[in-house]
């Protein structure tokens, strides 16, 4: 019975790690970390950054992480199903596996990984190192051919349009400052004739008129 907590421990912590870790990309956790460091920043900002700046050493060879994790994951897994084969047999057998292993090795640790993501993973940081210089062997000659095959990781960039859509989506800014923003992102496209007036359209005064109330009420009202 031992075994089985222990294995199914493993085994949501491999399952976990894998959804939370490797959905923190490069960048991602190279802004939550300059986030943090303003001066202006909140005690959550700073509690983050410091996670991500753990996390961010293991996360550096993200193909070596991800085969230690799966590795680990199928390893515990099937070792699991050895020892729950000897216990029970036929289709309780497998039932009963199945069952333990999709919620309590698959979906709450992925459903709570998710969602803390840097908070787990910073804290989960002593076993994932433990089982990389375990499993070193035979998952770095894997990192170095998914590293070869694939390119080394870059982490998720936004082109302008979806920067733009991230801060209206999380009404990170205000009406005002999203015009700004789209006037600003949109200015390289810019052209004089698409925001001119056309000369017909201009009011226009004599160089010699005096500025007086009425013309003031004239130049308004135009």
């Amino acid at each position: 019975m031992c075994a089985i907590v222990l294995l199914l421990s493993l085994a949501a912590i491999f399952s976990g790690l894998t959804l939370g870790l490797m959905a923190l990309d490069k960048n991602g956790l190279q802004i939550v970390i300059e986030a943090g460091e303003e001066a202006h920043a909140t005690e959550q900002e700073k509690a983050n950054a410091q996670n991500a700046r753990k996390i961010q050493r293991v996360r550096r060879d993200g193909h070596l992480l991800l085969a230690t994790l799966l590795f680990g994951n199928v390893a515990v897994n099937s070792v699991l199903a050895i020892i729950m084969a000897d216990m029970t047999s036929g289709t309780l057998g497998f039932l009963l596996t199945t069952f333990l292993l999709v919620v309590f090795g698959e979906l709450i640790p992925q459903a709570l990984c998710s969602r803390h993501a840097l908070y787990i993973g910073a804290k989960s940081l002593p076993i994932v190192w433990f089982f990389i210089y375990l499993m070193y062997i035979i998952t770095k000659p894997i990192a170095l051919t998914l590293d070869w095959m694939l390119g080394h990781e870059i982490g998720t960039i936004f082109n302008k349009r979806e920067m733009l859509e991230i801060y209206v989506k999380h009404n990170m800014l205000d009406a005002d400052e999203t015009d700004i923003m789209k006037g600003a992102m949109h200015y390289k496209k810019k052209t004089v004739a698409s925001v001119m007036t056309p000369i017909e359209n201009v009011y226009t005064l004599p160089g010699s008129t005096k500025l007086t109330q009425a013309t003031i009420r004239d130049i308004y009202h135009q």
